[in-house]
């Protein structure tokens, strides 16, 4: 299926930049310990979290690129702030 996505918007060949969002998507989503990764490094800042979100958008995944941004959002300003607070206290 996202292989005939790419062949409809472009029929003689996958450019390079198609390539890298497939195969991001496959190395981030492909397991739940994958996307566990990924969302603890989105997160804590071990990779831009905007490199999980662009093969999302890509694929057409907006439902889940909009969770994603959800949790990072959530995690970044509430979570954190709370860690925060409990220690600084």
């Amino acid at each position: 299926e996202i292989f005939e996505e790419i062949h409809k918007t472009n029929d003689t060949e996958i450019t390079p930049y198609q390539l890298q969002m497939v195969e991001s998507a496959f190395w981030y989503f492909s397991s739940l310990p994958g996307t566990m990764i990924l969302l603890f490094l989105s997160v804590t800042g071990g990779i831009d979290w905007n490199d999980g979100l662009q093969p999302l958008f890509f694929l057409k995944c907006h439902v889940a690129a909009a969770i994603f941004f959800l949790y990072v959002s959530f995690m970044t300003f509430a979570l954190f702030n709370l860690i925060t607070g409990v220690f600084v206290e």
